[in-house]
């Protein structure tokens, strides 16, 4: 399939030869953009969700969306870009009706966006507006299932709902999210890399634990893989790992601070509550790994596909836990030969 998507793109938009980023003797390859205004397309995508304990599969959900990003102006150091979805399922009923409620008010969501020269995401220019209409939005959602669905929702009130939704109304939020999807689209662009060399840098990334507000440890590896970059494309892999040895450290220093009565202690109680804390958690693993591959046409610096694997584990040896938390994400560009 990457085959012939990839000899239908090179044949169809340019001339590999003249604009390519990689020769046969050269050791090096770039992702960078070659858009024009005007230049347009649609992306399958795809998550999956799902839980594994032992050899049991809980809990599996699916989002299938269609993506289709477009170049809307250039200057010698910027590209204007749209984002839209065009279309979204989810396999929560509660999910595809709020889409549906949200699509016949506002029509399908547009991004605008802007990337350096190079691809590289600069910002998201319309945030505000997005998420003004999300805040417009929530309360007309709760309205419109109250009058729906009655009796399902008799014992809750209004407000209650919208404060359980409120979050959903957040810039950060609303941010993160459109984040996600660019960041991954654009994730190598702006890279120059000798093929086959791993590199790697350490980084400080959010908590695994959502209730737990701390920064860890994390490193990152990447490479533009030596098998199959060609002079077509680069297929570049990432790999990050999130340092399970200091998430349970942050935790504890967190649950110490979270105690208003560990300060009055004195500092042998303190020492003591601490070897408390760490004996306890001995046997208790959680770590989180995030693999990543991209394929990218070199010489329009379009990406053709990705795939993206997600894993919490979390594990206590004393009482024989093993969960996994998995999230895999998908996307693939959709050619002329291949719509309809």
């Amino acid at each position: 399939m990457i085959k012939r998507i990839l000899t239908t793109l090179v044949s169809g938009l340019i001339a590999v030869a003249a604009a390519a980023q990689i020769s046969a003797d050269s050791t090096k390859v770039q992702i960078r953009a070659y858009w024009e205004v005007g230049d347009s397309y649609t992306y399958n995508y795809s998550e999956d969700e799902y839980k594994i304990q032992g050899s049991d599969t809980l809990e599996f959900a699916t989002i299938v969306e269609l993506h289709k990003y477009e170049v809307l102006a250039k200057t010698d150091s910027t590209y204007s870009m749209k984002l839209t979805y065009l279309d979204t399922y989810s396999s929560d009923a509660d999910v595809n009706f709020m889409d549906s409620l949200y699509l016949a008010k506002y029509g399908p969501t547009e991004v605008l966006f802007t990337t350096d020269k190079y691809g590289t995401l600069q910002s998201i220019d319309n945030i505000q507006e997005l998420t003004l209409r999300q805040q417009e939005f929530l309360p007309a959602y709760a309205d419109r299932i109250f009058s729906t669905n009655p009796e399902e929702y008799a014992d809750t009130s209004k407000e209650e709902l919208l404060t359980s939704v409120s979050p959903l109304m957040s810039e950060d939020l609303v941010q993160k999210t459109i984040l996600e999807h660019l960041g991954l689209f654009l994730c190598f662009h702006g890279t120059q890399m000798e093929i086959g060399r791993i590199y790697s840098y350490e980084e400080e990334l959010p908590s695994i634990l959502p209730t737990v507000d701390v920064m860890v440890d994390a490193t990152t590896y990447f490479c533009a893989d030596e098998e199959y970059t060609d002079e077509y494309s680069a297929f570049c892999i990432k790999t990050t790992e999130i340092d399970p040895d200091d998430m349970v450290q942050k935790l504890i220093e967190y649950i110490v601070s979270a105690d208003p009565e560990f300060k009055s202690l004195k500092k042998k109680e303190q020492k003591e509550t601490i070897k408390k804390l760490k004996d306890v958690l001995s046997s208790f693993h959680i770590g989180k790994t995030s693999t990543s591959s991209h394929q990218v046409h070199l010489g329009t610096g379009w990406p053709l596909s990705l795939h993206l694997e997600e894993i919490i584990t979390t594990m206590d040896s004393k009482i024989g836990m093993n969960l996994q938390q998995c999230k895999e994400t998908y996307l693939e560009i959709i050619l002329d030969d291949e719509e309809g």
